[in-house]
């Protein structure tokens, strides 16, 4: 219920809430394992003797251990990787269950290292949740959610905050990584280590979010604003190494905004652009980038109220429209940008089943106008 909305549209909000407390998880260095692929305390998706997504190894950050989370298969099913104090619903992407926990710590990290296959995208995440005796559910008290597209080919330090919803003391946590995310790919695979909740003030990257108001010659970059960065720095690049910065927007000074319009620009030509944050003496890292390509001319990209109805029943979206009459055609991205489906030449009604489960963005082409629906929420029909 609310407890899906407040974690999977917030993602990386930080309210700087800090604790004396320094309570961590059991056998959060995975040093303890009751064999190679059981790590004492954490639980994992594995069909024995069939099949293991997790597995001791000796590739560590430090002491003896790491956990390797690796995507495979089972009877065409294709299976992430995963390490989880929890459950993992796959379907609808959220963390359920976790051990007994009554502290407020302000983020998590650990170190990571990460090989994917064909784009695929990797996951750490937290939530703190309590029991709501009055309304029989859990209440969602605070989360976070990491993704990652990059290769990590050394352990790196990855920390994110909570965000926190309510002033509640929790009494559940549950910790986890998945070597895929929404898309997965057999044979992505990613190493986790030293796992630490983190009572501190925390800098953390931003998320980049789906361009918007594309046009022939600018459109609206947009990311995720964390309430105590003191400026965003904007790169805009014709290469997604950003080797070749568009003139005039190299660490570009946004101010506290989390949206700008990027000018200058060639129409039909594809651009990528990535943010990092300033926290007054401090620089966070590079978020993710976004890849978008200009419109011809003669295309406009609106963000009024798109006149098509759209409805979402689990995978199942119903797009129509009285008001439009016309061809239009379909693009449905994910929270990083990428092309999910193409449809092109509707008519009247459509009904599309996507494989997919998690937030996306939609646009409807039509009359040289595109509309767009943000956040809309695919899961499972569970």
């Amino acid at each position: 219920m609310k407890s899906f909305f407040l974690f999977t549209t917030i993602l990386l909000l930080l309210l700087p809430t800090v604790t004396n407390a320094q309570l961590q998880l059991s056998n959060n260095d995975l040093e303890e394992w009751t064999n190679e692929n059981d790590a004492v305390d954490w639980n994992t998706l594995s069909i024995p003797p069939f099949f293991y997504s997790l597995e001791r190894s000796e590739d560590a950050n430090q002491g003896t251990y790491a956990a390797k989370l690796e995507t495979g298969s089972i009877i065409g099913q294709i299976i992430p990787g995963m390490l989880m104090l929890g459950e993992f619903d796959l379907e609808a992407f959220l963390p359920t269950g976790g051990v007994p926990f009554t502290e407020r710590p302000t983020g998590i990290s650990a170190f990571i290292k990460y090989f994917f296959i064909e784009q695929d995208t990797m996951a750490m995440l937290g939530i703190l949740t309590k029991w709501n005796e009055t309304e029989q559910e859990r209440d969602t008290i605070a989360a976070t959610i990491y993704f990652s597209g990059n290769e990590i080919t050394q352990y790196t330090n990855v920390t994110v905050p909570f965000v926190y919803f309510s002033d509640e003391i929790p009494d559940t946590i549950n910790v986890g990584f998945i070597s895929s995310g929404f898309s997965p790919v057999e044979g992505s695979t990613l190493y986790v280590d030293d796992i630490v909740l983190e009572y501190g003030v925390i800098t953390s990257p931003t998320i980049c979010m789906p361009a918007t108001n594309i046009n022939p010659e600018s459109f609206n970059a947009n990311w995720v604003n964390l309430p105590t960065a003191t400026d965003y720095l904007l790169d805009v690049a014709y290469d997604e190494n950003f080797d070749n910065y568009l003139t005039g927007y190299e660490n570009f000074s946004t101010g506290i905004v989390n949206e700008l319009q990027v000018t200058g620009l060639e129409q039909e030509t594809e651009y990528f652009y990535r943010i990092r944050v300033e926290y007054d003496e401090y620089l966070s890292d590079y978020s993710n980038y976004i890849s978008l390509s200009t419109t011809p001319l003669g295309i406009i990209n609106t963000e009024n109220e798109t006149p098509f109805d759209i409805y979402v029943s689990g995978k199942k979206i119903i797009i129509s429209s009285e008001k439009y009459n016309k061809t239009y055609d379909i693009e449905i991205f994910d929270i990083n940008g990428k092309n999910i489906l193409t449809k092109k030449n509707n008519y009247g009604q459509t009904e599309l089943e996507i494989n997919y489960s998690g937030f996306v963005f939609i646009g409807i082409r039509c009359e040289n106008k595109i509309f767009t629906k943000k956040m809309i929420s695919l899961r499972s029909n569970k």
